[in-house]
């Protein structure tokens, strides 16, 4: 694993060998992202683990141009345009000195990978990628575990229905 080694000039090349298979790195740094967090969440977790300035990741989040192709249709970037798409997990990087850069490509790496079996389906639907996103966050929010599909259903048949989603996460997070 790339990253730095505690190894001293008294070591013999067996020590500096074992050393760097059985020891971790002194300066690897781990990011966990839990679901449901907004872009402002996850900024302010970057912020407080020193990853960069908040005027570095403000520019990185508004000007980089993402080569994935599901933010295609998103592009040109503006202000908050990867909400719902730096996917929730845990991730370790080889260096406390990872750029900003390597870690949105490497959430938005595992949104590519996570929503690939689902391709086709999501081309076949009338929906966009951004707006099936869109329904999962406000689906996450609203309720738990299996009642997710239900609570989606019920959004695209108010949507079907012209009516209003009647769903009070819209409105908490428009505040």
């Amino acid at each position: 694993l790339a990253g730095s080694y505690a190894l001293n000039p008294n070591m013999d090349y067996g020590q500096i060998i074992d050393t760097l298979v059985n020891m971790s790195s002194t300066e690897t740094m781990q990011i966990t992202i839990p679901e449901g967090y907004s872009i402002a969440q996850i900024k302010q977790l970057l912020l407080d683990e020193h990853v960069c300035t908040e005027d570095a990741l403000d520019e990185e989040l508004n000007t980089y141009a993402f080569k994935h192709e599901f933010l295609q249709s998103e592009l040109p970037a503006e202000e908050g345009w990867l909400e719902g798409y730096l996917f929730p997990d845990t991730y370790n990087f080889a260096s406390k000195d990872v750029s900003i850069e390597t870690i949105f490509a490497t959430m938005l790496d595992e949104m590519e990978q996570v929503l690939e079996p689902y391709r086709s389906d999501i081309e076949a639907s009338r929906f966009s990628v951004h707006e099936l996103l869109t329904l999962a966050s406000m689906a996450e929010k609203e309720g738990i575990g299996n009642d997710r599909a239900d609570i989606v259903s019920v959004f695209i048949n108010r949507i079907d229905s012209n009516m209003s989603l009647g769903s009070d996460v819209t409105t908490r997070y428009a505040l």
